[in-house]
């Protein structure tokens, strides 16, 4: 009786927390014109998202004009801004192209200054882009129509989708680095996509957000943020156009939603797998956060950060980052009572405390090794999973129920062991201790993680002293299963994020979490007696079967692979490789049956993986042309003004120098490359190594070819590679239907050709 009754409340307390996971429905045409409706929406989309349309192509040319048609539709006066732009934050090789901007302004009735919306339109080579990040424009689009219909707002919204996103952020560069509106700016808002479905998650701000997350509670509809997302980033390897904002020093809140990874930048990411509430979800954020902004002083947004979670029904939570030490020492002092009522009643035993404490570090650190040993298991057993981006499957729900099973069954073994041989009181205290020192901890290093440890540690804390003071040493009344209830429904959705935000291949942090959470309640495990840890290996194990048998590749869950045709003009030589784990019976026909396997720098020379590569024919194709137009000597340098062009039309050209020319200076189109303006998270410091040569890669490059400068030290020869890249390779062999390109390292063709000055 008492375990159903357990189950029953954990199953609500679950429930609420998942309801911070909910998107809301999406709005039908029929709609009130001054709401937000993604049916409207979609219409949209339809024609943005029919092909893949990446910078430069002539599909990426028809979208900017259906673009521009509609915002001159709604009574804008769109623009296009068309620039060279340079990013060099990555390193080597520098990104660069000549990008077309979408601008427009909705005027406000008053002056300061203004609200941007943004987000990008070029797509990812292979993919259509319905969510990365034809959305966007869509959301905008459907916004101005919204805000349109109602009164004016006090400032005006410049509308921004940027051009050549995926190419490094250039869009982003040309506008904040050219563009008189820049100045202007005084928050921006972008929205994006890493996958197709899912809440929209407030997922990172810019610093000194108190004021921002504060006027975002009050006017977002179901405001799915946490500052453990937006703290996450800052250490992840990812960047967005919003990057490039922060750092020019605008107040910016970024959006998007994440689920379903699997589609992400690949030929699926079209309008049929977009989950039409993701696309609500954004687009009320979109409409509300205008009205709301756009009647603010937007100088007066700055301030300290913020620690803040939504937790339905009480809505987004928050206070200022700078209260979460004193925060954390609350529990500190009931902690304290805890171990002097312990003491005193003769229930609690410093040294078997002590012991428990070791046996909950192993209880957890086994449920999370457990989980990353079971998942490799599980890779090796379906090679094909290596396939896909970043190793997620088509249907991962059921494999993490199978690792929340897994943690739950390993940790609430140890604690039946650690009740049994030090007793329940010492047991629990060291739970206690171990959540006290986590959120001790994180309010000191990692503010905006410290909620997650503070608040269910407190709830637990005063049910364990109450249970101490009325003499429950076992701690079996209903008010400890209520003390549970703020922890279970607060990490619910923490849990999970982190499965749909770092994927499968980082199950083992989730089902930390989950362990942490067992240990805490371990009073409650103890209602279930001993079959909590067999029924739940019993659940885990049904799960993972389950989510091997609905996990394979068809016409509807498609193999991502692909192949490469290169021709080095050089060496008279050709070669087909592939960055696929393994061949398969596509790209096998391609590579032969015994591929090998080798670094290609020659073609790559800054990546340091291996490619399977096999000698190819040779197929007569022009290579990419570097012409010196002028050479200018004085003061002991060589200005050398080189025309980078493409003969066969190649959409994107690299120019590599030799390793020993050190160039001096240098400008593409007249715009500086800038060597001094590398920035590298350090995520990014351990995936990305520049190489020490110099290195352009220029997107959408023009048929006429662009202008490239250099200078060097007078005497100095300038050995230079020009390398152009266009998709898809010679055709010879059908894909199969259940295949398709992969999403980072589709099919291409590159040739190179050496030229020395």
């Amino acid at each position: 009786m008492r375990a159903g009754a357990v189950a029953v409340l954990l199953s609500l307390a679950i429930w609420l927390g998942g309801a911070a996971l909910r998107p809301p429905a999406a709005v039908p045409v029929g709609a009130p014109a001054t709401e937000f409706s993604a049916e409207r929406a979609l219409a949209h989309l339809w024609i943005i998202a029919r092909e893949p349309h990446p910078l430069g192509s002539a599909a990426h040319a028809a979208v900017r004009d259906y673009l521009l048609r509609q915002f001159t539709a709604l009574g804008v006066e769109p623009q296009v801004q068309t620039a060279t732009a340079v990013v060099t934050r990555w390193g080597p090789p520098y990104a660069a192209a000549t990008v077309q901007n979408v601008v427009a302004r909705l005027r406000g009735s008053g002056g300061g200054k203004a609200l941007l919306l943004g987000g990008h339109y070029d797509s990812a080579p292979v993919s259509p882009g319905a969510s990365d990040d034809g959305h966007s424009a869509a959301v905008l689009l459907e916004t101005l129509r919204a805000l349109k219909a109602g009164p004016p707002l006090a400032r005006d919204v410049i509308f921004l989708l940027t051009d050549g996103e995926e190419a490094g952020l250039l869009g982003a560069a040309a506008f904040l680095e050219q563009h008189p509106w820049a100045r202007d700016v005084g928050l921006a808002l972008n929205f994006e996509a890493r996958g197709t479905s899912g809440p929209a998650y407030l997922f990172e701000t810019s610093r000194g957000n108190g004021a921002l997350v504060r006027e975002f509670a009050h006017a977002a509809p179901r405001p799915a943020a946490t500052s453990l997302s937006d703290t996450a980033y800052q250490y992840l390897p990812n960047d967005t156009d919003l990057t490039l904002f922060k750092e020019a020093g605008a107040p910016g809140l970024n959006f998007a939603y994440i689920g379903d990874v699997v589609y992400y930048h690949t030929s699926l990411d079209n309008v049929a797998h977009l989950d039409p509430p993701s696309l609500q979800h954004e687009g009320d954020y979109a409409l509300s956060l205008a009205r709301h902004f756009g009647n603010l002083n937007l100088s007066a947004l700055r301030g300290g950060d913020a620690v803040y979670w939504y937790q339905p029904p009480l809505g987004l939570i928050g206070y200022p980052a700078a209260w979460a030490f004193p925060v954390a020492l609350l529990p500190v002092g009931l902690f304290a009572a805890i171990v002097w009522a312990g003491r005193r009643k003769r229930y609690l035993e410093l040294r078997a405390a002590a012991l428990a404490l070791l046996g909950c570090l192993a209880g957890i650190a086994t449920a999370a090794a457990a989980a990353a040993l079971v998942w490799y298991g599980v890779r090796k057993l379906h090679p094909g999973y290596a396939f896909l981006a970043q190793g997620e499957p088509y249907n991962p729900a059921v494999y993490r129920t199978a690792f929340v099973a897994l943690a739950v069954s390993v940790t609430s073994a140890v604690c039946f062991w650690l009740k049994k041989r030090y007793g329940m009181a010492n047991a629990t205290v060291a739970a206690l201790l171990l959540w006290l020192a986590l959120s001790l901890a994180t309010s000191f290093a990692l503010p905006g993680v410290s909620y997650l440890f503070v608040w269910p540690l407190l709830f637990v804390l005063l049910a364990v002293l109450w249970g101490f003071l009325r003499q429950d040493r076992e701690l079996a009344s209903p008010t400890f299963w209520l003390a549970a209830v703020p922890g279970v429904a607060l990490l619910t959705p923490v849990i999970q994020l982190l499965f749909v935000g770092l994927t499968l291949r980082f199950a083992a942090v989730a089902a930390l979490v989950v362990a942490l959470l067992t240990v805490l309640l371990l009073p409650i495990a103890g209602v279930f007696r001993g079959w909590l840890p067999a029924g739940a290996a019993l659940a885990s194990l049904v799960c993972f079967a389950a989510g091997s048998f609905s996990n394979g590749f068809d016409r509807e869950h498609p193999r991502p692979d692909s192949i490469w045709y290169g021709l080095d003009s050089d060496a008279g030589s050709a070669a087909w490789f592939s960055w696929d784990p393994q061949p398969d019976s596509w790209t096998g026909r391609y590579l032969g049956p015994h591929p090998a396997r080798e670094r290609l720098p020659e073609y790559q020379p800054f990546l340091s993986r291996e490619a399977l590569t096999a000698p190819a024919a040779l197929i007569g194709m022009v290579p990419p042309v570097l012409e010196l137009i002028r050479e200018e000597t004085g003061g002991g340098y060589r200005t050398l003004r080189l025309r980078m062009r493409s003969p066969r039309s190649a959409p994107v050209l690299f120019v590599f120098a030799d390793p020993r020319l050190k160039i001096l200076a240098a400008a593409v189109n007249s715009r500086p490359i800038e060597k001094s303006k590398v920035r590298l998270k350090p995520a990014q410091r351990a995936l990305i190594r520049p190489g020490r040569r110099w290195a352009l890669r220029y997107s959408a490059l023009p048929p006429g070819g662009v202008e490239l400068l250099l200078k060097v030290k007078a005497g100095t020869p300038a050995k230079l590679t020009a390398m152009d890249l266009s998709y898809g390779i010679p055709a010879q062999f059908p894909r199969p239907p259940d295949a398709m390109p992969a999403p980072f390292w589709p099919d291409a063709t590159v040739v190179r050709k050496s030229f020395t000055f």
